[in-house]
């Protein structure tokens, strides 16, 4: 009992040292769905290693705006099942042979796909929708899932290769799809609807955060350089920052201005 308490209590002292990252523009605090103005929510991403947060409506007029640099030589252009796809020579991940590619294009297809050293050619591995793939140590692992209309999995696959082809086997499934999945050391990290999860290739999981928020969609993540999870919401914004016991501490945002 002595020990629990102690445990406890270092924990707690642990988290109350970490302190709230400075959000531009906005402040500490949680308000009401009802309340909010009609901007779409607000999204997260990163440049240079830093936070940066836009509202859905100002998100959208800035990726139209977007220019893109031209395909380096090497690319391979993918255009099947109503999707195009461009796999450029520093993407995907390196695999015996070539290279691996996830494609996330939601209920237009996606999947993944193996790219020869030649780049020549490509063979399809899998059609399901992937969202995320990654290597660890030596092997492979990609999280596949989709929630549309009749369709629905969410599965952690490894890409192993198989009788002279690479093919995946099913690690763990779940019964919700994830929003995000994004890679952070040695684990993906899941947005669920009502938590945030920690994946191990070996499928372990444990709960980072639990969404206490009622009403409200998360539907956006990026894990910056130093650890720290971003999550974009209809209110708001929340980050979760890592502690030294290997916990998170969430901290809420609300615009300064609505």
């Amino acid at each position: 009992m002595i020990a629990t308490t102690l445990f406890l209590s270092t924990m707690l002292l642990t988290q109350q040292q970490v302190q709230a990252p400075v959000l531009k523009g906005f402040k500490l605090g949680t308000r009401h769905v009802k309340d909010l103005p009609d901007n779409g929510g607000y999204q997260v991403f990163q440049k240079d290693g830093k936070i940066k947060v836009l509202t859905r409506v100002a998100w959208v007029r800035h990726q139209h705006a977007k220019k893109y640099p031209p395909n380096p030589k090497g690319t391979v252009r993918i255009t099947e099942s109503g999707f195009r796809a461009f796999l450029t020579p520093s993407d995907g991940v390196a695999a015996t042979g070539g290279r691996l590619y996830g494609i996330e294009v939601g209920e237009w297809g996606g999947g993944i796909y193996f790219v020869p050293k030649d780049r020549k050619s490509f063979s399809r591995v899998s059609t399901r929708n992937t969202d995320c793939l990654d290597s660890f140590g030596n092997d492979i692992y990609a999280f596949q899932s989709l929630d549309h209309m009749m369709f629905s999995y969410a599965d952690l696959v490894q890409v192993e290769p198989r009788e002279g082809k690479w093919s995946t086997r099913v690690v763990k499934s779940f019964t919700e799809a994830p929003s995000v999945v994004d890679r952070d050391g040695d684990h993906f990290v899941l947005l669920m609807d009502s938590e945030v999860l920690a994946l191990r290739p070996n499928g372990e999981q444990r709960q980072i955060y639990k969404i206490n928020l009622k009403g409200e969609r998360f539907w956006c993540m990026t894990i910056l350089p130093n650890g720290q999870i971003w999550i974009g919401c209809d209110s708001g914004v929340t980050a979760l920052v890592p502690t030294a016991n290997g916990t998170y501490k969430p901290f809420s945002y609300i615009p300064i201005k609505a």
